[in-house]
């Protein structure tokens, strides 16, 4: 029998009248760690995600807020800094896409989502799972047959997969 986790807690963003890139949020849903009680006030966000019971809002200068369980670091381990485009939420860690494009991790460190982070600095979007990670590269002149960066649990299968199918590819070309 498998079983199923379950996260309670819910995050909206409520947008304020004539200002179509600012909000304020909106919480409802199981408290047990702060993550609806301590929801911050103010109507300056732009972006929302949502862990396992911990959340964390992208404002429109750039900074991060993060509030919620911090068992792990994913509330005090959060960057400091005013140059996120984009944010993502996994169980119990935080993903941040910088303007330059680089990934910044924190959190709990199981599986990898935290320090099998790519380095690279051509990233153009990011999404959080329970236990991994994704982030799109830029496309620049000619691009790989996969353009997508995995980081954690599902990598190494995945990476496995992707290089026996473009090793079948390249044979059948031949």
């Amino acid at each position: 029998m498998r079983k199923i986790q379950i996260a309670v807690a819910c995050v909206a963003v409520m947008f304020t009248a004539g200002q179509s890139n600012a909000a304020s949020i909106t919480g409802w849903g199981r408290d047990n760690n702060g993550q609806i009680s301590n929801t911050p006030a103010g109507n300056d966000f732009t972006a929302i995600a949502a862990g396992y019971d911990h959340n964390m809002a992208l404002k429109g200068d750039g900074s991060l807020v993060s509030w919620g369980d911090d068992g792990q670091g994913q509330v005090s381990g959060t960057p400091l800094g005013n140059d996120f485009t984009a944010i993502a939420a996994g169980n119990y860690y935080s993903l941040g896409l910088k303007s330059d494009g680089s990934l910044v991790s924190w959190g709990r460190e199981f599986l990898g989502q935290v320090s099998n982070a790519p380095l690279e600095n051509d990233f153009t979007a990011i999404a959080a799972g329970g236990a991994h990670s994704l982030a799109l590269h830029e496309v620049t002149a000619t691009p790989e047959p996969t353009s997508l960066a995995i980081f954690g649990i599902g990598a190494l299968c995945m990476g496995a997969g992707a290089a026996r199918r473009r090793r079948k590819q390249q044979q059948a070309t031949v």
